[in-house]
């Protein structure tokens, strides 16, 4: 699932950016990477992919290809392109933050499978009780609310120093 947290504006990741100065806090990969390892452990569902931009796809293209160069545009600062995902250096740029989550299948189905007991005997696994088949219709409103939350608690932080 694609993410985009719309609207963060240049003027509001600034202000993110003088606040990390003097509390070394900032919008980063890692604050929402964290919400996401925080979300896997509320329910049992597995995000294995979390990617950024154009995550594993920038791999594929030149450095020079690759750059958000920034720029004036309607007297605003604003990037050519935004490869970044809006997150660069660990940092809002102030471009539109996107990200990928990407969920593995659910391993418990309601078909037997072959497994190895303690004492190394092959046996039947019989899957039991309530599993979805599908994550989306739960993972996706989680992301979003954990998202959600990231830039509301970043945000309150930053009025909370003088």
């Amino acid at each position: 699932m694609w993410l985009n947290l719309l609207g963060m504006g240049v003027k509001t990741a600034a202000k993110l950016y003088q606040d990390k100065q003097k509390t070394k806090e900032a919008l980063s990969e890692a604050r929402l990477h964290h919400a996401e390892k925080m979300r896997r452990g509320e329910i049992e569902y597995k995000g294995k992919v979390f990617e950024y931009g154009s995550g594993f796809g920038g791999v594929e293209m030149n450095g020079s290809d690759h750059n958000d160069e920034f720029q004036i545009k309607k007297g605003e600062i604003s990037t050519k392109s935004n490869y970044s995902g809006g997150i660069q250096g660990g940092i809002s740029n102030g471009e539109d933050i996107y990200f990928n989550v990407a969920f593995k299948p659910v391993s418990t189905i309601m078909k037997n499978q072959n497994s190895i007991d303690e004492n190394n005997e092959k046996v039947i696994v019989k899957g039991k009780g309530r599993h979805d088949p599908c994550v989306v219709p739960r993972a996706v409103p989680i992301v979003e609310a954990m998202a959600a939350n990231v830039i509301v608690d970043l945000y309150l932080q930053s009025k909370t120093i003088k």
